[in-house]
Protein backbone atom coordinates (compact mmCIF):
# COMPACT_ATOMS: atom_id res chain seq x y z
CA UNK A 1 0.00 0.00 0.00
CA UNK A 2 2.95 2.51 1.18
CA UNK A 3 4.32 1.59 -2.48
CA UNK A 4 1.44 2.66 -4.53
CA UNK A 5 0.87 5.69 -2.90
CA UNK A 6 4.77 6.92 -3.53
CA UNK A 7 4.92 5.84 -6.84
CA UNK A 8 0.82 5.79 -7.92
CA UNK A 9 1.91 1.82 -9.71
CA UNK A 10 2.40 -0.91 -8.74
CA UNK A 11 5.89 -2.76 -8.53
CA UNK A 12 7.49 -4.75 -10.69
CA UNK A 13 7.83 -8.46 -10.29
CA UNK A 14 11.54 -8.49 -9.23
CA UNK A 15 10.72 -5.65 -6.77
CA UNK A 16 12.14 -6.12 -3.52
CA UNK A 17 12.29 -3.03 -0.69
CA UNK A 18 15.28 -1.74 0.70
CA UNK A 19 14.79 -4.11 3.92
CA UNK A 20 14.74 -7.41 1.52
CA UNK A 21 11.20 -7.59 1.47
CA UNK A 22 10.18 -9.30 -2.15
CA UNK A 23 6.91 -7.19 -2.97
CA UNK A 24 7.08 -8.17 -6.37
CA UNK A 25 6.77 -12.00 -5.53
CA UNK A 26 4.04 -11.12 -3.26
CA UNK A 27 1.88 -9.63 -5.52
CA UNK A 28 2.54 -12.70 -7.54
CA UNK A 29 1.23 -14.92 -5.33
CA UNK A 30 -1.63 -12.94 -4.55
CA UNK A 31 -3.03 -13.31 -7.95
CA UNK A 32 -2.04 -17.20 -8.24
CA UNK A 33 -4.44 -18.10 -5.28
CA UNK A 34 -7.20 -15.57 -6.98
CA UNK A 35 -7.00 -17.66 -10.21
CA UNK A 36 -7.67 -21.09 -7.75
CA UNK A 37 -10.45 -19.52 -5.29
CA UNK A 38 -7.73 -20.01 -2.72
CA UNK A 39 -8.32 -16.02 -1.70
CA UNK A 40 -10.83 -14.45 0.98
CA UNK A 41 -13.34 -12.05 0.03
CA UNK A 42 -11.85 -9.65 2.76
CA UNK A 43 -8.23 -9.70 0.91
CA UNK A 44 -9.48 -9.37 -2.07
CA UNK A 45 -11.14 -6.33 -1.07
CA UNK A 46 -8.15 -4.72 0.48
CA UNK A 47 -6.14 -5.62 -2.91
CA UNK A 48 -8.78 -3.95 -5.07
CA UNK A 49 -9.08 -1.15 -3.16
CA UNK A 50 -5.30 -0.37 -4.53
CA UNK A 51 -5.01 1.97 -7.10
CA UNK A 52 -3.33 0.27 -9.74
CA UNK A 53 -4.47 -3.08 -8.75
CA UNK A 54 -5.06 -5.57 -11.49
CA UNK A 55 -5.82 -9.23 -11.85
CA UNK A 56 -5.30 -9.28 -15.58
CA UNK A 57 -1.95 -10.67 -16.58
CA UNK A 58 -1.73 -9.00 -19.83
CA UNK A 59 -2.75 -5.51 -17.88
CA UNK A 60 0.10 -6.10 -15.76
CA UNK A 61 2.55 -6.97 -18.43
CA UNK A 62 1.53 -3.72 -19.74
CA UNK A 63 1.72 -2.10 -17.03
CA UNK A 64 5.51 -3.47 -16.30
CA UNK A 65 6.32 -2.07 -19.85
CA UNK A 66 5.21 0.86 -19.18
CA UNK A 67 7.06 1.36 -15.56
CA UNK A 68 9.99 0.26 -17.45
CA UNK A 69 9.69 2.48 -20.32
CA UNK A 70 8.99 5.76 -17.86
CA UNK A 71 12.10 4.56 -15.89
CA UNK A 72 14.19 4.83 -19.05
CA UNK A 73 12.66 8.34 -20.02
CA UNK A 74 13.49 9.84 -16.29
CA UNK A 75 17.10 8.42 -16.36
CA UNK A 76 18.01 9.51 -19.93
CA UNK A 77 15.42 11.87 -21.60
CA UNK A 78 14.73 10.23 -24.30
CA UNK A 79 13.04 7.42 -26.04
CA UNK A 80 14.54 3.95 -25.96
CA UNK A 81 15.62 2.28 -29.19
CA UNK A 82 13.26 -0.34 -30.84
CA UNK A 83 15.94 -3.03 -29.64
CA UNK A 84 16.79 -2.02 -25.94
CA UNK A 85 16.44 -4.42 -23.61
CA UNK A 86 17.07 -3.76 -19.38
CA UNK A 87 19.58 -5.10 -17.42
CA UNK A 88 17.21 -7.50 -16.12
CA UNK A 89 16.11 -8.67 -19.42
CA UNK A 90 12.82 -6.66 -19.84
CA UNK A 91 12.21 -6.00 -23.82
CA UNK A 92 11.34 -2.24 -23.36
CA UNK A 93 12.05 -1.75 -27.12
CA UNK A 94 9.99 -4.07 -28.28
CA UNK A 95 7.37 -3.21 -25.81
CA UNK A 96 7.30 0.26 -27.34
CA UNK A 97 6.94 -0.63 -30.82
CA UNK A 98 3.96 -3.02 -29.64
CA UNK A 99 2.27 -0.37 -28.55
CA UNK A 100 2.59 1.77 -31.78
CA UNK A 101 1.64 -1.14 -33.90
CA UNK A 102 -1.57 -1.70 -31.67
CA UNK A 103 -2.42 2.11 -31.93
CA UNK A 104 -2.38 1.90 -35.98
CA UNK A 105 -5.24 -0.82 -35.68
CA UNK A 106 -7.14 0.99 -33.06
CA UNK A 107 -6.34 -1.35 -30.23
CA UNK A 108 -5.00 0.68 -27.48
CA UNK A 109 -7.73 2.11 -24.98
CA UNK A 110 -7.69 6.16 -24.55
CA UNK A 111 -6.10 5.55 -20.98
CA UNK A 112 -3.17 3.81 -22.07
CA UNK A 113 -2.55 6.53 -25.14
CA UNK A 114 -3.11 9.30 -22.60
CA UNK A 115 -0.12 7.56 -20.87
CA UNK A 116 2.28 7.45 -23.50
CA UNK A 117 1.32 10.37 -24.60
CA UNK A 118 2.07 12.41 -20.99
CA UNK A 119 5.62 11.18 -21.68
CA UNK A 120 7.64 14.13 -23.12
CA UNK A 121 9.34 12.85 -26.04
CA UNK A 122 6.47 10.13 -27.32
CA UNK A 123 6.05 9.50 -30.35
CA UNK A 124 3.79 7.25 -32.43
CA UNK A 125 6.55 7.32 -35.44
CA UNK A 126 9.96 6.71 -34.33
CA UNK A 127 10.92 8.00 -37.63
CA UNK A 128 10.05 11.36 -37.20
CA UNK A 129 11.64 11.35 -33.61
CA UNK A 130 14.67 9.72 -35.20
CA UNK A 131 14.91 12.77 -37.47
CA UNK A 132 14.35 15.38 -34.56
CA UNK A 133 17.08 13.74 -32.75
CA UNK A 134 18.96 13.76 -35.68
CA UNK A 135 18.34 17.56 -36.27
CA UNK A 136 18.55 18.57 -33.14
CA UNK A 137 22.59 17.84 -32.70
CA UNK A 138 22.99 19.21 -35.87
CA UNK A 139 21.63 22.18 -34.88
CA UNK A 140 24.06 21.49 -31.78
CA UNK A 141 26.84 20.97 -33.69
CA UNK A 142 26.42 24.11 -35.73
CA UNK A 143 26.20 26.64 -32.41
CA UNK A 144 29.50 25.10 -31.25
CA UNK A 145 31.35 24.73 -34.35
CA UNK A 146 29.96 28.09 -36.15
CA UNK A 147 29.44 25.55 -39.22
CA UNK A 148 27.26 22.73 -40.54
CA UNK A 149 29.30 19.16 -40.32
CA UNK A 150 31.52 17.76 -43.08
CA UNK A 151 33.52 14.98 -41.37
CA UNK A 152 31.86 11.63 -42.18
CA UNK A 153 33.65 10.31 -39.13
CA UNK A 154 32.32 12.19 -36.60
CA UNK A 155 29.40 11.07 -34.29
CA UNK A 156 27.08 12.67 -31.72
CA UNK A 157 26.12 12.24 -28.42
CA UNK A 158 22.64 10.11 -29.96
CA UNK A 159 24.93 8.26 -32.53
CA UNK A 160 24.65 10.26 -35.34
CA UNK A 161 26.68 10.70 -38.38
CA UNK A 162 25.48 14.09 -38.98
CA UNK A 163 27.76 15.12 -42.04
CA UNK A 164 25.64 11.64 -43.48
CA UNK A 165 22.54 12.23 -42.18
CA UNK A 166 22.94 16.27 -43.78
CA UNK A 167 23.87 14.14 -47.11
CA UNK A 168 20.60 11.62 -46.90
CA UNK A 169 18.14 15.03 -46.44
CA UNK A 170 19.87 16.82 -49.53
CA UNK A 171 19.13 13.87 -51.67
CA UNK A 172 15.84 13.44 -50.10
CA UNK A 173 14.71 16.86 -51.25
CA UNK A 174 16.31 16.55 -54.73
CA UNK A 175 14.52 13.71 -55.19
CA UNK A 176 11.36 15.84 -54.28
CA UNK A 177 11.23 13.56 -50.39
CA UNK A 178 11.53 15.99 -47.96
CA UNK A 179 8.67 17.86 -46.40
CA UNK A 180 8.54 21.20 -46.67
CA UNK A 181 8.48 22.06 -42.60
CA UNK A 182 11.69 19.37 -42.76
CA UNK A 183 13.32 21.59 -45.06
CA UNK A 184 12.23 25.44 -43.82
CA UNK A 185 13.78 23.61 -40.42
CA UNK A 186 16.90 22.79 -42.02
CA UNK A 187 17.18 26.25 -43.34
CA UNK A 188 16.96 28.08 -40.39
CA UNK A 189 20.63 26.54 -39.71
CA UNK A 190 23.37 28.85 -40.23
CA UNK A 191 25.66 27.98 -42.76
CA UNK A 192 22.97 24.84 -44.50
CA UNK A 193 23.77 24.26 -48.20
CA UNK A 194 21.05 22.34 -50.35
CA UNK A 195 24.58 22.25 -52.78
CA UNK A 196 27.41 22.09 -50.61
CA UNK A 197 30.36 20.95 -53.15
CA UNK A 198 28.81 23.20 -55.36
CA UNK A 199 29.32 26.03 -52.84
CA UNK A 200 33.11 25.05 -51.91
CA UNK A 201 33.69 25.10 -55.95
CA UNK A 202 32.20 28.86 -56.02
CA UNK A 203 34.55 29.73 -52.91
CA UNK A 204 37.68 28.33 -54.58
CA UNK A 205 37.17 30.45 -57.91
CA UNK A 206 36.09 33.37 -55.86
CA UNK A 207 39.18 33.04 -54.22
CA UNK A 208 41.45 32.55 -57.74
CA UNK A 209 39.97 35.11 -59.09
CA UNK A 210 40.92 37.86 -56.35
CA UNK A 211 44.48 36.45 -56.27
CA UNK A 212 44.74 36.87 -60.34
CA UNK A 213 43.54 40.25 -59.98
CA UNK A 214 45.86 41.19 -57.68
CA UNK A 215 48.70 39.67 -58.70
CA UNK A 216 47.96 38.70 -62.61
CA UNK A 217 49.03 35.41 -62.39
CA UNK A 218 48.18 31.96 -60.85
CA UNK A 219 49.01 31.09 -57.19
CA UNK A 220 51.94 28.37 -55.67
CA UNK A 221 50.40 25.17 -55.45
CA UNK A 222 50.66 25.28 -51.71
CA UNK A 223 49.55 28.95 -51.30
CA UNK A 224 47.33 29.90 -48.37
CA UNK A 225 44.99 32.96 -48.33
CA UNK A 226 45.26 34.98 -45.50
CA UNK A 227 41.77 33.43 -44.03
CA UNK A 228 43.05 30.06 -44.05
CA UNK A 229 41.88 28.46 -47.55
CA UNK A 230 44.52 26.13 -49.20
CA UNK A 231 43.58 27.47 -52.53
CA UNK A 232 46.92 26.45 -54.28
CA UNK A 233 45.71 22.51 -53.55
CA UNK A 234 41.97 23.61 -55.22
CA UNK A 235 43.86 25.00 -58.15
CA UNK A 236 45.55 21.65 -58.65
CA UNK A 237 42.31 19.42 -58.39
CA UNK A 238 40.90 21.63 -60.98
CA UNK A 239 43.47 20.06 -62.92
CA UNK A 240 43.13 16.42 -61.83
CA UNK A 241 39.34 16.53 -62.43
CA UNK A 242 40.05 18.17 -66.04
CA UNK A 243 42.69 15.43 -66.74
CA UNK A 244 40.01 12.68 -65.53
CA UNK A 245 37.58 14.29 -67.90
CA UNK A 246 35.38 14.92 -64.61
CA UNK A 247 34.55 18.56 -65.33
CA UNK A 248 31.85 20.72 -66.72
CA UNK A 249 32.27 22.93 -69.84
CA UNK A 250 30.76 25.72 -67.54
CA UNK A 251 33.64 25.26 -64.96
CA UNK A 252 35.80 24.81 -67.93
CA UNK A 253 34.52 28.23 -69.65
CA UNK A 254 34.63 30.22 -66.01
CA UNK A 255 38.66 29.07 -65.60
CA UNK A 256 39.21 29.78 -69.38
CA UNK A 257 38.15 33.42 -68.67
CA UNK A 258 40.87 33.87 -66.15
CA UNK A 259 43.51 35.21 -68.48
CA UNK A 260 47.11 33.84 -67.08
CA UNK A 261 45.97 30.53 -66.47
CA UNK A 262 49.21 28.47 -66.74
CA UNK A 263 47.22 25.54 -69.15
CA UNK A 264 44.10 26.73 -71.61
CA UNK A 265 41.99 23.90 -71.49
CA UNK A 266 40.37 22.75 -74.49
CA UNK A 267 36.09 21.90 -73.82
CA UNK A 268 36.34 20.01 -77.63
CA UNK A 269 38.59 17.46 -75.98
CA UNK A 270 35.91 16.26 -72.85
CA UNK A 271 33.49 14.65 -72.44
CA UNK A 272 30.37 16.12 -71.90
CA UNK A 273 29.67 16.50 -68.04
CA UNK A 274 26.08 17.74 -66.37
CA UNK A 275 26.30 21.63 -65.24
CA UNK A 276 25.48 20.37 -61.90
CA UNK A 277 28.70 19.35 -60.40
CA UNK A 278 27.31 18.32 -57.40
CA UNK A 279 28.80 14.60 -57.36
CA UNK A 280 32.39 15.63 -58.08
CA UNK A 281 33.73 16.06 -54.26
CA UNK A 282 36.62 18.35 -54.24
CA UNK A 283 37.64 17.16 -50.97
CA UNK A 284 41.16 16.88 -49.53
CA UNK A 285 40.89 13.02 -48.87
CA UNK A 286 41.78 11.03 -51.82
CA UNK A 287 43.26 7.93 -52.69
CA UNK A 288 46.93 6.77 -53.02
CA UNK A 289 46.00 6.50 -56.48
CA UNK A 290 44.49 9.88 -57.12
CA UNK A 291 47.44 11.13 -55.41
CA UNK A 292 50.11 9.58 -58.40
CA UNK A 293 47.62 11.30 -60.90
CA UNK A 294 47.49 14.45 -59.44
CA UNK A 295 51.40 14.69 -58.77
CA UNK A 296 51.33 13.53 -62.35
CA UNK A 297 49.66 16.55 -63.90
CA UNK A 298 51.53 18.87 -66.12
CA UNK A 299 51.48 21.78 -64.35
CA UNK A 300 54.95 24.33 -64.33
CA UNK A 301 55.18 25.00 -60.67
CA UNK A 302 58.56 27.07 -61.34
CA UNK A 303 56.86 29.50 -63.14
CA UNK A 304 53.85 30.21 -60.89
CA UNK A 305 54.18 32.89 -58.01
CA UNK A 306 55.78 31.88 -55.01
CA UNK A 307 54.23 33.48 -51.90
Amino acid sequence: KSYVEINNSMPSSSYATLDGYKLGTFIEKQKEKFKKNKLSKEKISFLEKLTSWTWDPLEDQWEEGYKRLCEFVEKNNSLCSQGHISFDGFKVGLWVNVQRQSYKKNKLSEKKIDLLEKLVPWTWDPFEYQWKIAFNDLKDYQKRHKMICSDGSYISKNGVRLANWATKQRSKDKDKKLSKEKRNLLETLQGWDWSPMKSQWQLGYKHLKVYVDNHNSICHVNYITNDGYKLGKWVKWQMYHYKIKKMSKERIELLNKLPTLQCNIDISNIDVISNNDDSIDDSETISNTEIELVNELDIDTDSLEKE
